[in-house]
């Protein structure tokens, strides 16, 4: 699995591109951020919503980007059910007064749009994804009919959690298990 930090691109007013590094988690399909209200990247994400968010990549090389379009949120609700329910890690480090007693700290939501894998630098293939389609292999522009939907239902496990895929999908982490099938083509 890649790294549990990203780095985030968001574009301020003077049309500069600002990047830093983030944790973000995952609601479902939905990408949170924890930020303060009044920080660059959300200025930024006022100005412009469009984000992109690059994963490190691992040792095998393996790396993944996404884009979205994000929003603020700083409304008590949403961030009591982020709070104690999405993020992976003690929120209250950076904003001691929880969710209820932290003004100026609030949650950015990205909805993805795009996201690619990259395997191996790229040598091991291009894998995309756009909203509304199926991932697919675009160095080849030829995907597996039998392995397509499993990419489409799960485009964000696949590319940053491999551990997740792995158990929703087991004996998938290095093939899909359709090697009899001649169509068949080794994607991982």
């Amino acid at each position: 699995a890649l790294s549990s930090w990203a780095h985030i691109s968001t574009v301020g007013a003077d049309n500069r591109p600002d990047v830093v590094p983030v944790h973000p988690c995952w609601e479902g399909d939905t990408l949170w951020l924890m930020i303060g209200m009044t920080s660059v990247k959300a200025n930024n994400v006022r100005h412009n919503p469009h984000v992109a968010l690059h994963w490190q990549v691992t040792e095998k090389g393996d790396g993944g980007e996404m884009w979205g379009t994000a929003s603020l949120h700083d409304d008590l609700e949403t961030k009591r059910r982020l709070w104690t329910g999405v993020f992976d890690y003690d929120l209250n480090m950076f904003a001691p007064g929880g969710a209820d007693n932290s003004p100026g700290t609030g949650c950015m939501r990205v909805d993805i749009y795009r996201a690619l894998h990259l395997p191996m630098y790229g040598m091991g293939g291009r894998f995309e994804w756009h909203a509304g389609s199926r991932f697919h292999d675009t160095s080849t522009s030829f995907f597996c009919a039998r392995c397509a939907p499993c990419w489409a239902r799960c485009a964000h496990v696949i590319v940053f959690d491999s551990r997740r895929f792995d158990e929703r999908h087991p004996g998938a982490a290095d093939d899909c298990g359709a090697d009899d099938d001649p169509e068949h083509r080794r994607h991982r």
